[in-house]
C-alpha cells in the first residue's frame, strides 16, 4: 500500500529569528556543509526559498571551510547548464583566485564545442582535477566519478534529473526487426504483438531479452529495444495497455549521493521524499518568505481551444487562436515582462511579443536572467503523461516494477497519480514564477512586488497551488471568471477563493453559507482540519468552535 502524504507533510518550516534573512540562510548553509563533511550517508538537502542566498551561501561556505577547517577540503559543484557553470566559476574566482576550475566540452580546449555565450576560462580534465573546487554540469557529473578524484562534499544546484525514463511503442519493435534483420529482434517483435493484457502490468524477462542485451544494434529503433531489454532484465520496466501496449522503463542514477547536498527551493515537491531513506518528508530550511507584495491573477483559458497541446498543434486554427489570445492578454510588454509557455509554442509567442522575455516551462531554472521582470505570465502548464510521472515516482522510491509496486499506479484517477500531478505542477509553477522580481527578498524576508498572471486550463490549480507556493500572495480573477461557489467544485477550492477575496478578519460558517458553501457536519470539518497548513499559507487558521449558548462559532480567523 502506497502512502500519499498531505501538503503539510512536505511543508515543515524551520523558522529563524533574524533581522537579516539572507545572512541567516547563509549561516545555515555553512552548518549544513559542516554536517555533510562530518557524516556521509543519505542524500542531504538545503531547501530555503528562492532569493534567500542559497547559492551564494554555498560559495561562501566553501571559503569558510578552507579558512576554518582545512584548505585541503575538495568540493565538486554540479549545476544545470554550461552557462551556469561558467557563472559559478567567475563567482568563485572573486572569492579566491585560482581555487576553482570549470569543465564542460565547451570549456575544454581539446574539444571546443560551441556555445552561445563567451566562456571565461578553459581547462582540460587533467588541469581541472587539480583544483579544490571543480564545477561541472549535472549531465557531466553523472559520468564523472572515474576522473574527478577525491571530492569531500558535492554541492548540487537545483534538481539534477536523477530518474531517467523512456517509452517504447509497438512500431519501434517492427522497425527494429525490419532494420536489423536478426532473430533476436524478430522474436522481440513477435512478443510485442502478443502482449494483450489490459492495464498496468510487469513485463517479466522473456527469452529474447538476453539475446537483445548481448547484441550490437545498428539502428536507433533497435537501440531503443535494447535499452528496454536492459531495464526488463533489471526489473525497472512495465507495460500499460489501453488501446495498444506501450512499454516504459526507468532508472535512478545520482553519483556521489553519500557526499551530496541538493540546493533547491522545490526539493520538497520534486519526489525525493518517496525515497525510504528520507523518512517521508524533506524539511524546509530558512525563514518563510512573505509574498504579500505579489498579486496573482487568474486569466481564463481561451474558448474553443483544447486543453491538450497536441490537439492545438495539429489544428492551425486553434494554434493561431491560442497564440493570438496570449498576445492579446499580455497587451503592453517590454523587457520587464516574462512569458513562460509550453516549448512547442515558444517561437510563435516570441514573434508576437518581440520585446518581451519568452522562455518555456522547465528552462532557465535557477537563472537570474529575468530577475528584473516584474510582470510574469504563466501560460498553460508543464504537462507530463501519467506513466512518466509514475516512472519517476518508482525511481525515487527505489522500487522495481513488481505487481505489488505497480498497484498504486493502475488507477490514473487514484490518489497517488493525482498527488504526483499536483507535486509536478507545484514544482514548475514555483520554479518559473520565481524567475521574476519576487526572487528579490529583503532583510526581513519580504519578497519584492511582482504581478503574476496565470492562463491555466483549470482554475482550481490556480486557487489551491498559488497560496501554498507563495505565502501571502493576493489572488484576483479576471472579470467574468470569478469563482462561483454554487457548483460541484472542491470544498477546499471554494473556501480558498472566498478567503482570498474577503476583507473580514473572521469568516463564520454562516458567512460561508450565505455564499453557498456549507461546512456543517463532521466529514466536512475533518476535511477542512486536514488542510490546516493550506489555510495557514493563505494567512488564516480554522477554528472548530464550541457548541452551546455561550460557545464560539466555527470559522476561519485571519492571522496577524
Amino acid at each position: 500500500m502506497v502512502k500519499v502524504f498531505s501538503p503539510e507533510f512536505y511543508e515543515k518550516d524551520i523558522s529563524i529569528a533574524a533581522s537579516d534573512a539572507v545572512k541567516s540562510t547563509q549561516e545555515q548553509v555553512y552548518q549544513t556543509v559542516l554536517s555533510r563533511l562530518a557524516v556521509k550517508g543519505a542524500l542531504r538537502f538545503f531547501t530555503a526559498e528562492t532569493g534567500l542566498g542559497k547559492t551564494t551561501g554555498a560559495r561562501l561556505a566553501m571559503k569558510r571551510v578552507w579558512s576554518e577547517v582545512s584548505s585541503d577540503i575538495r568540493f565538486l559543484v554540479l549545476v544545470p547548464t554550461k552557462k551556469d557553470a561558467d557563472i559559478f566559476f567567475q563567482e568563485m574566482e572573486k572569492i579566491e583566485a585560482g581555487c576553482a576550475a570549470v569543465w564542460t566540452q565547451s570549456h575544454d580546449p581539446t574539444e571546443s564545442v560551441p556555445v552561445d555565450f563567451p566562456i571565461s576560462a578553459q581547462f582540460t580534465k587533467s588541469q581541472a582535477i587539480k583544483k579544490k573546487c571543480l564545477i561541472l554540469t549535472h549531465n557531466a557529473g553523472k559520468a564523472a566519478e572515474e576522473w574527478v578524484g577525491r571530492r569531500d562534499v558535492v554541492i548540487i544546484d537545483e534538481y539534477p534529473q536523477p530518474v531517467f525514463n523512456g517509452t517504447v511503442h509497438p512500431y519501434q519493435f517492427i522497425k527494429a526487426r525490419d532494420e536489423e534483420q536478426s532473430s533476436p529482434y524478430a522474436a522481440a517483435a513477435r512478443w510485442a504483438e502478443e502482449q494483450n493484457t489490459r492495464g498496468l502490468t510487469p513485463v517479466g524477462v522473456p527469452s529474447w531479452v538476453y539475446d537483445v542485451v548481448n547484441s550490437n544494434p545498428r539502428s536507433d529503433a533497435a537501440r531503443d529495444i535494447k535499452t528496454l531489454a536492459e531495464h526488463m532484465l533489471a526489473g525497472t520496466a512495465f507495460q500499460r495497455r489501453i488501446n495498444s501496449s506501450v512499454w516504459h522503463w526507468y532508472n535512478y542514477n545520482l553519483p556521489f549521493e553519500e557526499r551530496a547536498i541538493i540546493f533547491s527551493a522545490t526539493a520538497h515537491t520534486e519526489g525525493w521524499h518517496f525515497d525510504p531513506a528520507q523518512g517521508g518528508s524533506i524539511p524546509r530550511e530558512g525563514i518563510k518568505v512573505d509574498y504579500s507584495n505579489m498579486v496573482a491573477k487568474y486569466v481564463p483559458w481561451p474558448e474553443g481551444v483544447s486543453w491538450y497541446h497536441h490537439d492545438v498543434l495539429r489544428d492551425p486554427d486553434q494554434r493561431d487562436a491560442f497564440v493570438s489570445y496570449v498576445a492579446g492578454k499580455v497587451g503592453f510588454w517590454d523587457n520587464r515582462t516574462l512569458v513562460v509557455c509550453p516549448k512547442d509554442f515558444e517561437k510563435d509567442i516570441a514573434r508576437k511579443l518581440s520585446s518581451a522575455c519568452v522562455t518555456h516551462w522547465g528552462c532557465d531554472v535557477g537563472s537570474n536572467e529575468y530577475r528584473d521582470c516584474d510582470t510574469v505570465w504563466l501560460v498553460s502548464m508543464f504537462h507530463q503523461p501519467n506513466d512518466v510521472l509514475f516512472s519517476k515516482y518508482l525511481g525515487h522510491a527505489k522500487q522495481n516494477a513488481t505487481e505489488e509496486n505497480l498497484e498504486a499506479g493502475k488507477n490514473t484517477q487514484g490518489n497517488l497519480i493525482r498527488e504526483l500531478k499536483r507535486l509536478h505542477y507545484a514544482t514548475h509553477i514555483k520554479q518559473m514564477a520565481a524567475r521574476g522580481t519576487c526572487r528579490s527578498v529583503d532583510g526581513q524576508g519580504k519578497a519584492a512586488y511582482m504581478e503574476l498572471n496565470c492562463i491555466f486550463p483549470d482554475r482550481d490549480d490556480f486557487t489551491t497551488l498559488l497560496p501554498e507556493l507563495f505565502s501571502g500572495v493576493k489572488l484576483s480573477y479576471e472579470a467574468g471568471s470569478e469563482p462561483n461557489a454554487r457548483n460541484n467544485r472542491s470544498l477546499i477550492a471554494r473556501i480558498s477563493e472566498y478567503l482570498c477575496r474577503t476583507d473580514s478578519d473572521f469568516v463564520s460558517a454562516g458567512d460561508l453559507l450565505a455564499y453557498g458553501i456549507i461546512i456543517r457536519g463532521k466529514p466536512k470539518k475533518v476535511q477542512i482540519e486536514q488542510q490546516q497548513q493550506h489555510w495557514t499559507s493563505l494567512g488564516w487558521i480554522f477554528e472548530k468552535g464550541e457548541p452551546g449558548r455561550y460557545g464560539n462559532p466555527a470559522g476561519f480567523r485571519r492571522l496577524n
